[in-house]
């Protein structure tokens, strides 16, 4: 999360709008949110249903947007060139 934090720091405004999505207790998302500085908003989805409507494989499982809707990127787990790929992408979308 920490380089979805940069890039929300980066580019909010340029457009960029971040959601960060939880399925844990509310108070333990908070907690980490806390803990870890994260500024962007985040929902706690209790029900889970986010994860069926995306199809989350696995977590992290970051998902890019555009303005008409459509997922214009997808990208799970964390690497070195998450960062790279996703200023690729937003790039694409408009977003620099």
């Amino acid at each position: 999360m920490p380089y979805i934090e940069k890039l929300y720091r980066d580019f909010k405004d340029k457009g960029l709008i971040v959601l960060g999505v939880n399925d844990e207790e509310p108070e333990v998302a908070r907690s980490f949110l806390a803990e870890n500085e994260i500024t962007f908003p985040s929902l706690v989805d209790e029900r889970g249903g986010s994860h069926w409507l995306y199809r989350v494989a696995g977590i992290p499982t970051t998902i890019l947007i555009d303005k008409e809707g459509k997922i214009a990127a997808r990208l799970v787990g964390y690497s070195s060139g998450s960062e790279d790929f996703l200023r690729a992408a937003l790039k694409k979308v408009g977003i620099e």
